[in-house]
């Protein structure tokens, strides 16, 4: 399914295995400057991304661009921050994502 949130023009492609990042990611997760400065809330409670992503790991990488294509942190847990379903909840833009956001 294609879901778009009008408000913000970004769109989404889900489904239960995956959640794959179109645009700059979610309203919350993403703003205009590449992601947010405070902690995010995040609504999928059982995912990986709420085991792992700390305040203290958020703080430290929060502000990091892959070189590749600029992807953060905020990009890679959207569907995580936006949906309450999801299972892992965090996802790789480039390779260099891998590597630089390996602690997560």
């Amino acid at each position: 399914a294609v879901v778009s949130t009008q408000s913000t023009g970004h769109y989404y492609i889900t489904n239960n295995l995956r959640c794959e990042i179109m645009g700059c990611g979610s309203s919350q997760a993403a703003s205009a400057n590449g992601g947010l400065s405070s902690f995010p809330t995040i609504q999928s409670k059982h995912s990986l991304v709420a085991k792992h992503v700390t305040k203290e790991l958020w703080d430290k990488l929060h502000e990091h661009k892959t070189e590749t294509s600029g992807f953060t942190l905020a990009k890679a847990i959207a569907c995580a921050v936006e949906f309450d379903n999801q299972h892992c909840g965090i996802y790789a833009g480039d390779w260099d994502s891998y590597k630089d956001f390996a602690e997560v």
